[in-house]
């Protein structure tokens, strides 16, 4: 099954590399402008796998994707999430306590641990339920 990802980002042109970068590299690539709209697509038939979503997401926000993602959960394993951002927010120590939320990476950051993040999300996946050891292990690599 071919993994979806869907990109938000507050930057359209950080957004519009995530996309291409993703793209090449196989899979199937939605987008969002917004919190509202992201929200909209996950609640649509076409629910993606992983969203990287910036912390800083206008029109809805952070949160409103958050409360909807739960809501997602309760019917079926929702997608997970990787939070990107440029500064250390306070929000984000709450956001990462989400259980959707899979990793925060701190702009700028290189294509490739996009690529690791999203990578492992699907071999925890395609094993089962994710491991808590597993992602301490993740998170110690990729800190």
């Amino acid at each position: 099954m071919e993994t979806t990802i869907l990109v938000a980002d507050d930057d359209p042109e950080l957004a519009e590399l995530f996309q291409c970068y993703l793209a090449r590299c196989g899979y199937r690539v939605l987008s969002a402008s917004g919190g509202v709209e992201c929200r909209l697509s996950i609640i649509r038939n076409d629910v993606p796998n992983v969203i990287v979503a910036s912390v800083n997401l206008p029109w809805g926000g952070t949160d409103g994707l958050m409360d909807c993602l739960q809501e997602e959960s309760r019917e079926r394993r929702g997608p997970s999430v990787i939070l990107t951002g440029c500064t250390a927010d306070e929000n984000v120590s709450e956001l990462r306590e989400e259980p959707c939320v899979f990793r925060y990476l701190r702009k700028p950051f290189l294509m490739g641990r996009l690529l690791e993040c999203i990578r492992a999300i699907e071999s925890d996946v395609s094993g089962g339920e994710r491991s808590l050891r597993r992602v301490q292990q993740f998170e110690a690599a990729c800190s």
